[in-house]
């Protein structure tokens, strides 16, 4: 197991070492990811049963017509078909039964959709619309925009406010959840298309409040690409993982770190480090810097 050194996983790569039966959804996102379909639009109907042998039952899809656009790859005639993806038990993939999209989705109500082409189900359509596929593989989503207030949720031009964002999961629908990712996608396209570091820096310091629950981020892959030097990503990076580790987490964080780049200077490549270092947390070393410095020298000199 390779040390991975990302705001997601630094120190918990190290305790905690846990297997799932399914892989639910796609790498965390690092960069505007030009193949999604980003859009909010209107519901107008449903699509007839759609077969692939990768499904076990017919698929069924949502037909929506754009109304305001993120980020399109390629434009339909008139509308796309949204088809959500389903992961079974047994962790095969499956179409979206017809009474379940018509109980969350009615006609006329608008969405917001993270999509990318259909690659399960058969891709060409006739009409010159576009089928896309929300997959358990990916990081998509297709939701409602409209709040239990009837107020939208949000626009392609708005600005999202992550610092005042509360989510109750006893109270808040799996929309409001899913929200920070749409807004996330937004904010990467900004970056991606931001003229000078002062825009990138503004933009960075805000995804700085990002909800830990409810976001698809690497924060430190994002920090590191679009950071002005190494000194800006480290604080950004360092101010991101004091909001989401505990203390006892953070010192840990520092202390990795801190003997790796002690490592790096008694001239051992990073790689090496890593896997010293991976080799004396596996057997109990304390995770305090004197601690791993001296375990992971030992380790060296006896190679």
């Amino acid at each position: 197991m390779k040390i991975l050194f990302s705001s997601f996983c630094l120190v918990l790569i190290f305790l905690v070492n846990s297997s799932f039966g399914c892989t639910l959804a796609g790498k965390p996102l690092f960069d505007f990811d030009p193949t999604e379909y980003i859009f909010i639009g209107e519901v107008v109907g449903f699509t007839q049963p759609v077969e692939s042998a990768k499904l076990h039952r017919k698929a069924h899809g949502v037909i929506v017509k754009m109304k305001e656009s993120v980020y399109l790859p390629k434009t339909p005639e008139t509308h796309f078909e949204v088809f959500p993806i389903r992961l079974r038990a047994d962790c095969s993939e499956d179409g979206t039964p017809l009474e379940d999209l018509k109980e969350k989705f009615t006609i006329g109500s608008e969405v917001r959709v993270i999509a990318k082409e259909s690659e399960i189900l058969p891709k060409n359509l006739p009409d010159g619309n576009i089928r896309l596929e929300d997959r358990p593989d990916e990081l998509g989503s297709i939701e409602i925009n409209i709040d239990e207030k009837g107020k939208r949720m949000t626009s392609v031009d708005s600005v999202f406010d992550y610092k005042s964002f509360k989510y109750d999961m006893d109270e808040d629908s799996d929309s409001k959840y899913l929200l920070p990712n749409f807004e996330i996608r937004k904010d990467l396209l900004r970056l991606k298309n931001s003229k000078t570091q002062k825009e990138r820096t503004e933009i960075l310091e805000r995804l700085l409040d990002a909800p830990i629950c409810c976001n698809d981020l690497d924060f430190h892959l994002v920090f590191k690409t679009y950071s002005s030097s190494e000194a800006e990503f480290n604080l950004l990076d360092e101010i991101r993982l004091r909001k989401v580790l505990s203390k006892e987490e953070f010192k840990q964080y520092k202390a990795i770190k801190d003997t790796r780049s002690e490592l790096i200077k008694l001239g051992y490549d990073g790689d090496v480090a890593d896997k010293v270092m991976e080799k004396a947390i596996q057997e109990g070393t304390d995770l305090t810097k004197a601690k791993l410095l001296e375990r992971s020298l030992q380790i060296l000199r006896n190679k």
